[in-house]
């Protein structure tokens, strides 16, 4: 491991800020995503047979010879014929499906018609899909009522027409881009147009991963008579050698039948054998459980049940497995190289199999309780998930754990799957050479065969970079992780009050103070998502909100578990720093192989300095991403006398100079005239949580200070309990044209491209980083007509904002005086140095050596 902090790499805006954000063809989508497919496509290494018999690999040869040489022929492309060609184009698809029988695709043409993302909940936070054809499941149709287009309202309510459909991805198995001229083939060429191109199949494929829970997904690139398969997993995509399929649509022909015969599964290649689609009797199952739960809305519940399904969760190295339904969905990570994390509502499937096959009712019935599955693809190089859990399970005891979930079952099926593999494949000698300890890091014991794994590579756990480039680019793949947790949870944005949200947020710290000190592990990223609500009235745990997702942990050494708690190493160690081992660490001063050099988070929460680059993650950053947090929800979900268009402005994505300016000039200018009427703890806690933030801000001029748990809590603690909270004070997110929802899925994490990253150049002349002269509005002046102004309330505070400071609002600021404040009023104490400066000051910063590299 480098001993360089890793610089941010290019990731797709899962989670957008303003609604620009989510049209396709804006700048931030674009850049995003173009950005997110960099470096992540590979070229096959072989002919177009190799990659069909190690990508496609089908459980029956293909030995059709029937007459398919004119199969094309009403196909006619050309330059501005693209559109008159479909039909020809479709017509010579199905031709070559026609002798399949049972296992048929039915190709459709859906140019000039929109999808939008596969769950509606997460919908209007995602841009809109436009696939030129697409095909049904094998043995399936299709209703024609899916092409329809939907009667969607404005925002006054008239019924407007556009291009979007009612076809669902669910219901889509393939799908194919079409250009009608060769020269739009973007694969061996370089530039936007061609990256935009790529962009719209990398979309495609990341909605059909998501919507049917596939392992891996094939996309059709048609470009004139020429067509690429590409292939798409979480990890990276590969390119199949181009064909000529209207000259020879032989191999297409095969494609399409290894397709529809995969080794393991019943439907395509690709597809996850321990999941399954949900019927109608498994709605009626679920609605008799949610009853007999105590659930009184079941239907709400039920809104989107046929986009679950139901999986099986494995326990223990038996090859032995719990099914679990999956009905409805809290949060997904959008973004297609990545974690692809799913958060679902679930229950333990406990029907039996009847004589006929039928899932039948225990009598008398077990009890059920309602659980949360998530499901991750996690990079070879991070522990797995599981490992942070069992940490805390043996590390806190039950009696004194708060704000934590606990592991009830689950496991990494990468592994179980390479296990088995590892003993039947002729393939296996030449990838796991040198990369066994990445791709089996589990201390799982030996596995029982089972079954053996007959495919020429793994599906839980991705092979692409090995295959499309070299084995010592193993660290760059991913195994698919799944377990259930014993909390039932709902998102913070969904609390009652803004009362219920402050309390999720400290038992979270809470619990975050427990796996710290307790247990040696670090959490890295707070966020929203990974922050929940517990959902469960009367229930056995004594908190109100908890933190999950430990994907992205780092822990003490193994060798710590076998020492007293009390004894634990705790990682800032290596410096002299306070009683809370709070004290910021340069990476250079950090161990070589100290997890917490791998910047992670997710962007939007990041604590400054992390942003700055060169510093360890240490607690007191991931307590400054709790405050963005609070302030997230705050400018979304309640009312206050901000525009929406000055509340977007806080938080900006991508660049991280804007990004950082965009924080300090909230904590050091817009705050004084933010206000959240008839809320006095609230904005008192904001206040004071505010000023910790900004003297942890580096600076300068005074060394900051870095938050600690006493402190955070202590604030906590004192607003909830104060008088004068609001009973029902939480409000739908209006931004995009309705009510949203504001789950972020933006992570950011190493840079594992081995790209050199530029020290970004500083701007401006030194005059701008120069405390401002004796004549600027100091704090204890702003503090004063701070308090006033909550004292008058939000019409006064609109009035009065117009004599707010001036200037350059970058420039760095002394400050003097404090803030009082008596009950009912928001007060500031102490006084400290506010800088503003800019990410420009930061330089020299280096790019992540590649694991291969590494000595």
């Amino acid at each position: 491991m480098s001993v360089y902090a890793s610089p941010r790499c290019g990731k797709s805006c899962a989670q957008p800020v303003k609604p620009a954000d989510v049209y396709a063809g804006g700048t931030t989508s674009k850049t995003s995503w173009r950005e997110e497919v960099q470096g992540r496509v590979h070229w096959f290494p072989g002919p177009f047979e190799d990659f069909l018999d190690d990508l496609v690999p089908c459980s029956v040869p293909c030995t059709l010879n029937d007459d398919i040489s004119n199969a094309f022929d009403g196909y006619r492309p050309g330059k501005g014929k693209e559109i008159p060609s479909y039909p020809g184009l479709n017509a010579g698809l199905n031709a070559l499906v026609k002798s399949f029988g049972d296992r048929k695709f039915v190709f459709y043409d859906t140019h000039g018609s929109s999808m939008s993302f596969p769950f509606e909940t997460f919908a209007e936070q995602h841009a809109i899909s436009y696939p030129d054809l697409c095909a049904s499941w094998p043995g399936e149709t299709i209703p024609k009522e899916a092409f329809e287009k939907k009667n969607k309202k404005n925002k006054k309510g008239e019924e407007k027409t556009d291009d979007e459909i009612n076809l669902a991805w669910q219901q889509v198995a393939l799908i194919g881009e079409v250009k009608a001229e060769l020269k739009d083939n973007p694969f061996p060429r370089r530039g936007k147009v061609h990256a935009d191109t790529v962009v719209k199949l990398a979309r495609c494929a990341r909605n059909l991963l998501l919507a049917n829970g596939l392992l891996a997904t094939f996309v059709l690139g048609i470009y004139e008579t020429m067509l690429h398969v590409v292939r798409f997993d979480h990890s990276s995509a590969i390119v199949s050698p181009a064909i000529d399929f209207k000259e020879d649509p032989r191999l297409l022909q095969r494609f399409l039948w290894h397709l529809t015969h995969p080794v393991v599964g019943d439907s395509i290649v690709g597809c996850d054998p321990t999941v399954r689609r949900l019927t109608s009797v498994d709605r009626e199952w679920v609605a008799r459980s949610l009853k007999d739960a105590g659930v009184e809305n079941v239907e709400a519940e039920l809104k989107e049940f046929y986009n679950g399904r139901r999986m099986e969760v494995p326990h223990g190295t038996n090859g032995a497995s719990t099914p679990y339904i999956c009905y409805r969905l809290l949060d997904v990570n959008a973004r297609l190289f990545s974690r692809a994390t799913t958060v679902w509502l679930t229950l333990e499937d406990t029907r039996l199999s009847g004589p006929d096959g039928t899932l039948v009712d225990q009598v008398p019935p077990p009890s059920t309780r309602i659980r949360i599955m998530k499901e991750a693809w996690r990079q070879l190089v991070r522990k797995p998930e599981s490992a942070f859990y069992d940490r805390l399970a043996a590390r806190i005891p039950d009696s004194e754990r708060r704000g934590l979930a606990k592991l009830v079952c689950g496991g990494d099926l990468g592994e179980l799957e390479v296990q088995r593999w590892e003993k039947t494949s002729p393939k296996a000698s030449k990838y796991m050479q040198g990369q066994r300890d990445l791709r089996l890091c589990s201390d799982t014991g030996e596995v029982p065969l089972g079954t053996p794994c007959n495919l020429p590579y793994p599906q839980h756990q991705t092979f692409s970079w090995a295959v499309g480039l070299d084995p010592e680019w193993t660290y760059r793949e991913r195994s698919h992780m799944r377990f259930v947790i014993d909390v039932v949870g709902r998102p913070i944005t969904r609390a009652r009050n803004t009362k219920q949200v402050v309390t999720a947020l400290r038992d979270a710290i809470i619990g975050h103070r427990l796996a710290w000190e307790k247990a040696g592990v670090l959490h890295r990223d707070v966020s929203l998502g990974n922050i929940l609500i517990v959902d469960e009235e009367g229930g056995e745990h004594s908190f109100e909100g908890f933190l999950h997702d430990f994907d992205y942990s780092a822990m003490t050494p193994d060798a710590a578990s076998e020492m007293p708690v009390d004894d634990l190493p705790l990682p800032d160690d290596p410096v002299e720093s306070n009683g809370d081992g709070m004290e910021t660490i340069d990476v250079g001063a950090a161990p070589p192989d100290d997890q917490r050099k791998e910047r992670t988070g997710t962007y939007h929460f990041m604590a400054i300095e992390i942003l700055l680059g060169r510093v360890v993650h240490c607690v007191h950053h991931d307590l400054e991403s709790f405050y963005w947090v609070l302030l997230w929800i705050l400018v979304r979900h309640t009312e206050h006398n901000f525009s929406i268009k000055e509340a977007q402005a806080v938080f900006e994505f991508g660049n991280e100079r804007v990004g950082i300016k965009a924080k300090k000039y909230w904590l050091d200018t817009d705050l004084d005239r933010f206000n959240i009427p008839k809320n006095s703890p609230l904005m008192k806690l904001l206040v004071d949580f505010s000023d910790l933030v900004l003297k942890g801000t580096p600076n300068k001029f005074a060394k900051p200070v870095p938050l600690t748990y006493d402190a955070v809590l202590s604030l906590f603690d004192t607003a909830l309990a104060a008088p004068g909270w609001p009973d029902d004070d939480i409000k739908a997110c209006t931004w995009f044209g309705g009510p949203g929802r504001s789950v972020v899925q933006g992570m950011m994490s190493d840079n594992l491209d081995n790209k050199p990253i530029a020290a970004p150049s500083k701007t401006g002349s030194r005059s701008e980083i120069k405390p401002p002269p004796d004549n600027t509005e100091t704090r204890a002046v702003r503090s004063k007509r701070r308090s006033e102004v909550v004292e008058r309330g939000p019409s006064q505070t609109e009035a009065g904002s117009s004599s707010q400071t001036t200037g350059n609002s970058f420039k760095r600021r002394r400050t003097a005086g404090s803030r009082a404040g008596s009950s009912g009023t928001v007060a500031r104490s102490g006084s400290n140095v506010r800088s503003t400066g800019h990410a420009g000051s930061r330089s020299g910063l280096r790019s992540q050596t590649p694991r291969s590299q590494q000595s």
